[in-house]
């Protein structure tokens, strides 16, 4: 196994936890944690960290291994670094666009005693990113006459990009992942239909 990395673990549990619509209270009771110090453990605070049992009773309950939930299978484990380094490479190469989303979300407001704060209601606004199905004839252009090439190459042949299988594919994912959380699909319903339509998009 790889070394450690507690951040990592973090956000595994918080996105299966998310994902499955299981509360504090819900976790802490399955891995035999008080409410209090799985508070702690999920938001690395008090120095309480979750030990190497309630990993496994973690990683048991969501059907998941200890190696993807501590990050180290395949070295796949999305970090804010690599998804970072995957928008920039996708935003400056052309292939993808960012636009403004505003998300309305709850904001826990703690106070210092660590007693239960506030809860407001947050509206936050994200660069939200997209691959566009169909290409801009004008875009980019510097010329009427190089305009005039791109737009009769889009009369004649079209002018959907490679993204959009990409965007099929991401219609299909929604509805199958919005299954699972309102547990209608089980996991391996899930992971066999996602694979399906993956291996439908071309590399």
């Amino acid at each position: 196994m790889e070394k450690f990395n507690n951040d990592i673990l973090i956000s595994n549990i918080s996105a299966l936890m998310s994902n499955n619509s299981v509360t504090q209270e819900k976790m802490a009771q399955a891995i035999g944690m008080s409410q209090p110090n799985f508070n702690h453990a999920i938001h690395n605070t008090g120095g309480k960290r979750f030990t190497i049992e309630q990993i496994f009773d973690i990683a048991h309950y969501f059907d998941v291994s200890i190696d993807w939930l501590m990050g180290n299978q395949d070295g796949t484990a999305i970090t804010p670094k690599s998804a970072a380094e995957f928008i920039t490479k996708a935003v400056s190469s052309g292939v993808a666009k960012l636009t403004p989303l505003t998300v309305e979300e709850d904001n826990y407001c703690a106070d210092e005693t660590h007693r239960p704060g506030e809860v407001h209601k947050t509206a936050v606004q994200y660069w939200a990113l997209f691959f566009p199905s169909y290409w801009n004839p004008g875009e980019g252009v510097s010329d009427e006459e190089q305009y005039s090439n791109k737009l009769a190459d889009a009369q004649v042949g079209g002018n959907q990009t490679a993204f959009w299988p990409l965007n099929a594919y991401l219609n299909k994912f929604v509805q199958f992942h919005d299954l699972l959380k309102s547990r209608s699909m089980d996991e391996e319903d899930f992971q066999t239909l996602i694979a399906k339509h993956l291996g439908r998009i071309e590399e």
